[in-house]
């Protein structure tokens, strides 16, 4: 069986004391992963349909400004510019052909492309929400983030629902008692 080879980073650090020649061995272990781009990123994704690559660059600046989205939400944010593309498409086809239609009988109905519309519309909106992206959720995140960092004026007081240590309370009353000397509080 013999030696287990020793890794080409070890033997780069240790030289090579008898000077014979060495091919590095490439394992999948010594391979450095590649170099994070972070605009890379944030690159429309292969795969993305023409419409939603038109939005993604569109709106891709607007959304890294609000400092709530990360790389990892970009999947949620795929999900909206494909959305958004099939929204816009169906508002189109409503814009050329109207809201409803006249059926063989002469009733009027409402266009399948409107409930369509509606169901991309609550769709896009489930993704801002999630994204940060309203205000309100806005507001809840930075409420949620003020709210982990527990009470300012009691540093020991881990969240606002938690009782203080009794090592911080105070040992004495504020507020002298009747029977008591008023000026033995401030001694």
């Amino acid at each position: 069986m013999g030696r287990r080879a020793k890794p080409d980073a070890l033997h780069e650090l240790s030289g090579n004391a008898g000077k014979r020649k060495r091919t590095p061995k490439i394992s999948a272990r010594s391979r450095k992963p590649a170099a994070f781009d972070p605009e890379s990123a944030y690159a429309p994704p292969v795969g993305i349909s023409a419409g939603a690559r038109v939005i993604w660059l569109e709106e891709i600046e607007r959304v890294k400004a609000t400092g709530y989205v990360k790389a990892s939400d970009l999947s949620t944010y795929r999900i909206y510019c494909e959305s958004a593309a099939r929204h816009r498409k169906l508002a189109a086809i409503i814009e050329e052909k109207g809201f409803t239609y006249a059926t063989g009988t002469g009733f009027e109905r409402p266009r399948p492309e409107v409930s369509i519309m509606q169901r991309e519309e609550r769709t896009m909106l489930a993704c801002l929400k999630e994204l940060a992206s309203t205000a309100s959720s806005r507001m809840r995140a930075a409420s949620q983030a003020a709210a982990s960092q527990g009470d300012l004026f009691n540093p020991k007081m881990d969240s606002p629902g938690q009782p203080p240590d009794t090592e911080t309370t105070l040992e004495r009353e504020v507020t002298p008692s009747a029977g008591r000397d008023p000026l033995a509080y401030f001694n």
